[in-house]
Formats: structure tokens, C-alpha cells, sequence
């Protein structure tokens, strides 16, 4: 796979690339046991190597990305978080635990695929989380994530 991508990526994002679509398409680990892709997960790898050398993002193929340790699902309704999102989820959480608030309120707005509310609210539960999104396909991604991630924890996301 790495060989076949280099042209489009740097053999560094080849790498990471590769062991993102192992790890997640085919449950197939780094220092974990060899074995050979079934029929099925071949044709799978193919069509994914076809979209990766179109240019299509590992995560919108795969329909998920990383975000603070946890899985987001993500679609083209949705921006792919950034490691830069997560330096200003990770400066949030400092400020609520430097600053104890009584009854702390978080108002994502543009949720996209929710990752940064829905993060707040999984790492300082007593958070109260609100979302507003305009589209619907991005909507749904949301809220889809925030039940998978948050459970039945209180959220309350509109259009």
C-alpha cells in the first residue's frame, strides 16, 4: 500500500495512512500476528487503494476519525478534526480544571461531527452541552456521535 501511495503522499503519511486502514478496515494490528486478507477484504482493500490514490481522505473512506482517544464518524457533511481542534479541547479541559464552575455551559456552534462539544462532555461530565448546526447531514453525524460517545448523558442539539 505505502509503495502505492507514495506518489501522492510522503512516505511518512503513507505509513500512517496504511496502518490507519489496517488497523480500522481489516482489525489487523502492528506487531500483532500476520494473516492474509479474505476474498472479500481484498476487493474491500482494492477499492479502498482506488479512493485513497483519487485523492479521497482515509478518514471520510473509512467514515471515521481519532479525535482526543475517542471514534468519531465522519462524512463529507462534516470537516475531518485536527489535531490543532483538539490543542483547544485540551486548553478547555485545563481552563474547567483550573477554574471549577458550579454548573459549566458549552454552546458548540457549526457542530460539524460534534467532536469538540461532545469531547467536553465526556471528559467533565457536569457539563451542560448545547449544539447548533445548519445543515442536517451534519446534524445527524452529530447526534449520531453523541449517542454512540455520551450514551443517554444529556446533550440538546438543533438545526
Amino acid at each position: 500500500m505505502m509503495d502505492s501511495l507514495g506518489g501522492r503522499y510522503g512516505s511518512g503519511e503513507a505509513a500512517s495512512i496504511a496502518r490507519i486502514v489496517f488497523e480500522d478496515a481489516f482489525s489487523v494490528r502492528s506487531g500483532g500476528p500476520d494473516r492474509m486478507l479474505e476474498a472479500a477484504e481484498m476487493e474491500r482493500y482494492r477499492h479502498i487503494l482506488a479512493q485513497l490514490q483519487a485523492g479521497e481522505p482515509v478518514q471520510y473512506i473509512l467514515g471515521q476519525a481519532d479525535f482526543f482517544g475517542l471514534k468519531f464518524n465522519v462524512s463529507p457533511a462534516v470537516l475531518i478534526p485536527r489535531q490543532e481542534t483538539e490543542e483547544l479541547v485540551a486548553w478547555a479541559l485545563e481552563s474547567l480544571k483550573e477554574q471549577p464552575w458550579q454548573h459549566p455551559k458549552v454552546l458548540d456552534i457549526g457542530l460539524g461531527s460534534g467532536c469538540i462539544g461532545i469531547t467536553l462532555k465526556k471528559k467533565y461530565p457536569a457539563l451542560e452541552l448545547f449544539g447548533v448546526e445548519r445543515s442536517g447531514d451534519a446534524l445527524a453525524v452529530a447526534v449520531g456521535n453523541a449517542g454512540r460517545i455520551l450514551g443517554k448523558s444529556s446533550f440538546k442539539f438543533t438545526q
